[in-house]
């Protein structure tokens, strides 16, 4: 069956069938919503194309043709209409996942039995064998706000998914009625701790299971049995970053990491002793069944500690004694578990030893810890603390921050650490910003973390926005400040290059990092790894999306030769989000493309927000995009194929000028004095705030006015998304391909798209960017408003780009390759179109009350109304980012 043809029995008619339901349901104005819905989408549509503006069409649709004649009437409509879609497109995430399965071939390239299939065939078992005792991948999830979807929700949807796939009609239909009375919008803003809360639900209900099986079905192909376990680092492993990431946040205390990192070592261990509970129902036998007792008894005994344990950060005093637990590390838990496994392998043939194997895997990928907690602050607060702190301690003012790299690193060079250990605790009292005192403290809770979790839990610092090596070298001093001696540092110091300017100094920052004796002594005694962290929204707000993706590879091959040539081992870890405007796209291609003259031994990326559910919602998803990052990298480190990783000079040359010529032409509409009043104007970036989908801000300092440079790249990709133009994953890609096409290198880059699985990515995530842009929602601008220049200059370039992108690929529609996905993206963006006009209208009333002339007492009617538009932009706002996702 094709994929056109599974996709349309298997998802389009279930969801068809299934919406039938939404009619019958006993609410108010449920009938008459679904008998609107498709009357007003149809009219939106035709309207659109003729360039009228949202409030011709909504006073058109609704007060001529509905008959609705006053604002509560009309309000009740289109919250009814809101209503609908939002819990259509929740059954449409439903009906996909329950399918998943069934609408793709999931033993296809990509997937696990693929490549060890291809290892059997080309006799490679050792190489994998010993490719295990290096290779690793590390799934960060993060608390980025794109994940609107209250954890009841994603409740709901997991049943939906279930009943669906049993076609229990009665089932969803009681769950259609218990959609229909459960809220979508949080009540209040998360805090840090409630975001840990919330992602961790995917780590125990999924990730917990999937991961450890994956694992040990890489180990069997490999010829692996337990016994080897003990020589093995996780080959499959979380990453974490809610409670340590404070960039930006100033809601991440110290005390909440803390308490995170308790929370992920209570869940851990009430998960291990569930399923300690069902292998003694199993074990029964003599010698296998006391032993295993004994050791889920002294197990539970860490969860007292653990739950009495209210973090107090007192100077370095751990909250928890490590020495009060009988497994102290994880791998006395281990060798117990293994020694049970001998007696059961020698004494009981066996039996039920895969259960005991596979719980064995889970502690091998989860340690203490469960998943490693990442800290996270930014370079200029770093150096705005030390600055603070040193001038305190020394008692008199330090002007570090007005010093430029190459004066910081001479000044930290000839400051004495002996003497300044442990000094910053002493004048911790007298810090009053919460800030700058949390740069100490945290030093504090990672102490305890370790302590706790063991120092897996906890072993990265990552810098945002490091501009130079002086940056790494400030985390450093402030952790011998907070009491670290210089030679007891046991975390790593991570630099994250986030501006084209940074990653294209990103050698050299480097370089200059491993020539210094001090951090060089430092990468010694992290056993001479480096971790590196490359971000692409950030860069692509910076320099568009060709430059930032190009900067990024570069960077990548220019770090990865410098770190071989100084006997380092490199990681790279990728800030990446959902849509491929922030590095999102085909994740498998993407990894798959990088080659030899990138390391690839580890693959570590953030999974953020909404696409945590989407990828990692569900047992069928997870397992398919976590074999998805295996087979990448396995496939890169064992087979030899040169001609999809390989770019020559001349092939690197023909991207460095697409590069070039692209990034001009975002430059030059970014400067566009229009560009960010346009987006202020007329899409919600203003809302996100209102959503109470996130503890941080949506800017990193507290400006009034809006910069560009102190916008986030997710409100910011999210801006254009909302206004369906997406112009941060296609912009200047159109314009740079038709200006080498014109200079007669068309053929040179229809071979590079044929030759390069890079160059082809690119391309083809960029066609996921433009499949979701609806140019007819902004139409009306270039007659009816002030912002007409700019809309019309970006609607060529996503004419011209989809127009190039056809020309280059041979496709005759954007995403013909990938028909599963383009019918998907399809199917999601006509539900939301309507919610994207009514979105658009609820913006224009907004900016139609504050142009009026009212009293300085406003009318009560008028804030009331005023309350239920911003009510409409947020559900739209909520609904159009929980469609937009698509499983890749």
């Amino acid at each position: 069956m094709s994929l056109n043809r599974s996709f349309t029995e298997q998802v389009a008619m279930k969801f068809r069938l299934y919406c039938g339901l939404f009619f019958d349901l006993p609410y108010e104005q449920v009938g008459l919503a679904g008998y609107t819905l498709p009357l007003f989408a149809s009219f939106c549509r035709e309207q659109l194309e003729l360039s009228r503006a949202p409030d011709e069409i909504i006073n058109d649709f609704f007060g001529r043709r509905m008959d609705v004649q006053n604002f509560t009437d009309l309000s009740n409509r289109i919250f009814a209409l809101l209503r609908l879609v939002e819990r259509q497109i929740v059954l449409f995430d439903a009906v996909e996942e329950a399918t998943f399965h069934l609408t793709r071939d999931m033993n296809a390239s990509g997937s696990l039995h693929d490549i060890l299939g291809r290892i059997a065939l080309a006799d490679k078992q050792e190489d994998l064998a010993h490719l295990l005792h290096q290779f690793s991948i590390r799934i960060v999830l993060t608390a980025h706000p794109t994940q609107f979807y209250t954890e009841q929700v994603l409740g709901i949807i997991a049943k939906l998914r279930d009943a669906i796939s049993r076609d229990d009609l009665a089932q969803v239909y009681r769950l259609l009625l218990q959609l229909g009375r459960t809220r979508f919008k949080k009540k209040e803003r998360p805090s840090p701790f409630d975001e840990a809360k919330a992602v961790l639900w995917f780590m125990e209900h999924v990730l917990y299971q999937t991961l450890p099986e994956s694992q040990q079905q890489l180990f069997n192909a490999a010829g692996y049995d337990m016994d080897h376990m003990s020589s093995f680092e996780p080959v499959l492993e979380l990453g974490f970053w809610p409670g340590g990431d404070r960039d930006g946040n100033p809601n991440v205390k110290a005390v909440t990491t803390v308490k995170v990192g308790n929370l992920l070592n209570e869940t851990l261990i009430k998960l291990y002793l569930n399923d300690l509970q069902e292998l003694l129902g199993k074990l029964t036998f003599d010698d296998v069944y006391e032993k295993l007792q004994d050791i889920f008894e002294t197990l539970a005994a860490r969860i007292n500690p653990i739950m009495r344990a209210e973090p107090s950060l007192r100077q370095g005093l751990y909250c928890v004694d490590p020495g009060d637990f009988s497994y102290a590390t994880v791998d006395t838990f281990l060798d117990e578990l293994l020694e049970v496994r001998k007696i059961l392998i020698e004494k009981h043939d066996g039996l039920f030893s895969e259960d005991l194997d596979l719980f064995i895997h889970k502690v091998r990928c989860f340690g203490f810890y469960f998943a490693s907690l990442d800290l996270r602050q930014d370079s200029r607060v770093l150096a705005k603390t030390l600055e603070e702190v040193l001038s305190l301690v020394i008692g008199e003012k330090v002007d570090f921050t007005a010093l430029n790299q190459k004066k910081r690193l001479e000044f930290l060079s000839n400051l004495n650490e002996q003497e300044l250990k442990g000094r910053g605790l002493e004048i911790l009292s007298r810090i009053e910003d919460e800030v700058i005192r949390d740069g100490l403290e945290v030093f504090i809770a990672a102490r305890e973390i370790q302590a706790l979790n063991g120092k897996h839990g906890l072993h990265r610092f990552i810098v945002s926005n490091t501009q130079g090596p002086a940056d790494l070298l400030t985390l450093r001093l402030l952790a011998i400040l907070a009491g670290y001696s210089s030679d007891q540092i046991d975390f790593d110091l991570v630099p994250l290059f986030e501006t084209i300017d940074d990653l294209t100094a990103a050698q050299q920052t480097m370089q200059t990092l491993f020539d210094h004796p001090v951090y060089r002594q430092h990468l010694s005694l992290r056993g001479n790894r480096q971790h590196v962290m490359l971000g692409f929204s950030d860069g692509t707000k910076d320099g568009g999306y060709v430059t930032a993706n190009w900067s990024i590879y570069k960077a990548k091959q220019s770090l990865t030769s410098l770190a071989r040539s100084n006997t380092i081992a490199l990681v790279f870890f990728d800030g990446r989000g959902g849509p491929p405007a922030r590095g999102g796209g085909n994740t498998h291609k993407f990894y798959r493309s990088l080659g030899r003259d990138i390391e690839s031994l580890a693959i570590h990326l953030t999974i953020q927000g909404q696409t945590i559910s989407s990828m990692y919602g569900n047992e069928q998803t997870a397992r398919h995009n976590i074999e998805q990052l295996l087979s990448a990298g396995i496939d890169n480190n064992i087979f030899d194929q040169t001609e999809d990783w390989h770019l020559d000079d001349q092939e690197s040359a023909l991207i460095d000028e697409l590069s070039a010529v692209s990034k001009q032409s975002y430059l030059a509409l970014r400067e566009d004095p229009d560009f960010l009043p346009y987006i202020q104007a007329h899409s919600p970036l203003s809302h996100y705030g209102q959503a109470n989908i996130s503890s941080r801000p949506t800017k990193r300092n507290g400006n009034s006015a809006l910069r560009l440079e102190d916008l986030r790249a997710i409100p910011f990709v999210g801006a254009w998304s909302q206004l369906k133009q997406n112009i941060p994953g296609y912009f200047g890609l159109g314009t740079a391909l038709a200006q080498l096409t014109q200079s007669g290198r068309l053929e040179d880059l229809r071979n590079l798209y044929r030759n390069s699985l890079f160059f082809r990515t690119l391309l083809e995530n960029s066609m996921q960017s433009l499949s979701k842009v609806y140019l007819p929602l902004s139409q009306w601008h270039e007659t009816k408003s002030p912002f007409g220049g700019l809309r019309h200059k970006i609607a060529n370039e996503a004419r011209l780009t989809i127009a190039m992108l056809l020309q280059v690929s041979g496709q005759e529609s954007l995403l013909e390759f990938d028909p599963l996905v383009k019918s998907s993206i399809k199917m999601r963006e006509e539900l939301i179109h309507p919610l994207a006009l009514i979105q658009q209208w609820a913006l224009q009333e907004l900016r139609r009350l504050d142009m009026a002339e009212t009293s300085t007492q406003p009318l009560r009617a008028e804030t009331e109304q005023r309350g239920l538009l911003e009510k409409m932009i947020i559900k739209s706002m909520a609904a159009c980012v929980n469609a937009s996702r698509n499983s890749v």
